[in-house]
This record gives structure tokens, sequence and C-alpha cells, in this order.
């Protein structure tokens, strides 16, 4: 009975495996099923990228640093003589004109002394005359004559010294500007050379930065620029200047531009960014979530290949916009990947899927 047992558990063994080895009723496995199989596993395993055909612009590159507004011409108004502070016309933030009145002066002995110098004028004069006639008549030597001729001669010019003396006094304004600093006080006795007011021109204003000596080559004198203040204002200039000797330290070369500011509502010292033409450039416009680093800390993009694999683009931004980033060093036309590019590495094959920049949100 037990021998009964094994041997139907044998032969239930034995149908089992046959079945399971798939020739029953003569069947067999049809050659390609295996590897279509393989093909579908393969094909779920790759990843699905979404690609973006794209074709490089032309695109007009700046060069943008960091700068600041300066007064074009800033004085220290000196005296040209001594004097006692009588009058101050001006304070501090006066707009003033060429010409203008600053400050004054005591005349005390002034008047004086040019009536003085008038008067002995006069009498050289008279004793010139009278000189050349007696000479004329042999009466008086040549040499007493031309003695009376350097001291006419001398009369005059101390008459046109204390004239020039007079005027003084009344310290003018030298050009056009704005009150900066008036450093004295009524009553005050200056010296000649004292300083007694700075006035600096603002209009035209300066902008000036310092431009890296890779891009200064392609800086020139006459080149409009925008000066993007940091208060918000955004204002064009010419370049009016630029250096031809770099900076010892930062081997940056300083470049001026003249602003216009009639109503001088822009001050000297104020920061902002300064953007300059630098060329033209072929170069795409991507957002920036569109940009990946490598694994060197490269900035650039991920692509597919014609073969529909990834490669890594290195790329230079040429300009940074508040929609989008313009990249340089990319091929003319690419397939870049728009969604997924996180996910896939470099050399990995992909299932990219088509779609235009309109179709995408």
């Amino acid at each position: 009975m037990k021998k009964q047992h094994l041997i139907a558990v044998g032969i239930a063994l034995a149908a089992t495996a046959w079945v399971a080895s798939g020739v029953m009723d003569g069947s067999s496995p049809e050659p390609e099923t295996i590897p279509v199989a393989k093909a579908q596993k393969t094909a779920e395993e790759t990843p699905e990228v979404r690609v973006r055909t794209m074709t490089a612009e032309p695109h007009h590159r700046f060069v943008t640093t960091s700068g600041h507004t300066a007064a074009s011409r800033t004085l220290d108004v000196r005296t040209e003589t001594a004097g006692r502070v009588v009058e101050i016309a001006v304070e501090e933030g006066s707009v003033v004109s060429k010409g203008d009145l600053l400050v004054r002066l005591a005349m005390d002995e002034r008047r004086d002394r040019l009536e003085e110098a008038k008067a002995t004028l006069h009498q050289r004069e008279l004793e010139y005359e009278a000189g050349s006639k007696l000479g004329e008549k042999g009466y008086r030597a040549e040499v007493t004559v031309a003695g009376s001729a350097a001291d006419l001669a001398a009369a005059k010019a101390r008459v046109k010294e204390i004239e020039l003396d007079i005027a003084r006094p009344a310290i003018r304004a030298p050009f056009d500007g704005v009150i900066e600093a008036v450093p004295v006080e009524i009553g005050a006795v200056i010296a000649i050379g004292a300083e007694v007011a700075t006035l600096v021109d603002l209009d035209p204003l300066k902008a000036v930065t310092n431009i890296p000596e890779q891009a200064i080559s392609e800086v020139e004198v006459g080149t409009l620029g925008k000066v993007h203040l940091v208060s918000g204002a955004e204002v064009e200039g010419i370049v009016s200047y630029v250096s031809r000797v770099a900076d010892t330290g930062t081997r940056t070369f300083r470049v001026e531009l003249e602003v216009a500011n009639a109503d001088r509502h822009i001050p000297a010292g104020m920061t902002g960014e300064i953007s300059l033409p630098a060329g033209q450039v072929l170069a795409h416009k991507v957002t920036p979530a569109l940009l990946s680093l490598s694994t060197d800390g490269v900035v650039g993009v991920k692509t597919v290949d014609p073969e529909n694999r990834v490669v890594f683009h290195p790329a230079t931004i040429v300009e940074d916009q508040p929609d989008g980033v313009w990249l340089g060093g990319l091929p003319e036309t690419i397939r870049v990947i728009t969604v997924g590019q996180e996910f896939v590495d470099v050399g990995q094959a992909v299932r990219p899927v088509t779609v235009t920049a309109e179709s995408e949100p």
C-alpha cells in the first residue's frame, strides 16, 4: 500500500514537470517571445523627458559692472586776497550760476589806496609830458626823460594792481553748480588762498565704473550705455573716457560716462549697475529652471543628441534678464531637456517627447 502511494506521487511529479516544460501537445515557445518581452521591459525602464528644439539668435552682449555717480567737477573756491568776511551770499545746497556772488570781504583801505595811486599816476603823467617837451628842445638829458617814462609806467601798474585787488573781495562762482560746503563765518579774517566754498558741477553727471581687462577692448568712447541706479531710476549716458592704464591692484580699467542731469535730481556718490554694449553674439534664451550643473560645478544645459542620449553642454551667461537668461557657447541648434533633466545622467538613453514653447506651462 505504501509502495502504491510512492508510485502515484512519482507520476504526479513527472506530469507536473512535463507540463511545465511547455511540450504538451507537441507545442514549443515562439522564437521572438523572449526578445519582445525584454524589449518591452527595456522601454519601460528608459526614462521619458520633454525636449524643445531651440535655435540661437543674434543678441547684443553687454558688460555689466557696479559703479557710482560722481560730479563732473568739484572745486574748492579760494580767495586771492586777505580780508574780513562781511557777507556770505550762499548756503549749503544752493544752486548758483557762473558769476554769482559767494562771499564778500571788507574793502577796508583799498579804495583809499586806489585814490592815492591815481593821484600819483596823474603826477607822473605831468612830469613825463613836461620832461618830453624839454627833451625835444635839448634842455633835458635823454636819461632823465627815460626815467620819467619808467616812473609813469610804474604808476599805471600800481593803479591796475589796486583795481584788481578791489575786485578780489567779491568772490564769485566760476561755473554753474551746487554749493556743497561753506567753511567760513561772518566776521572771520582769512588769508590769501583760504577756502570759502566747495562748488560741485552735477550737470552733466559722471557715472564711473571699472571694466575687467578681458572686456576693455570692446568699450569705446562715444558708446551709449545704461545706468541702473540703486534708487530704481534708469538713465543713459555716453562713454566719455576709457583709461588706457589698468589699476595695478584689480587689473581693471576706469571708464566714465557722461549723464545729463539738468534738474540735478541725481546726486553724486549714488551706486548702481552700469551696462555697456560689447558686440553681438549668437545666444539661446532659456528660463533659469533649465540650467544644470556639471559634476565640476560648471553651468550649462542638458540636451538630447540624435541617438537620444543625454549630453551636457557648458554655457556662458551672456545676459541675465527678468524673464530669462541668454546663454552663449552652445551649438546653434539644440534639443534642450525642459522637463526631467534633474532625473537623468549624461550618456543615459532617454525617450524624448518634443514640445513647443507655446505648449509648455
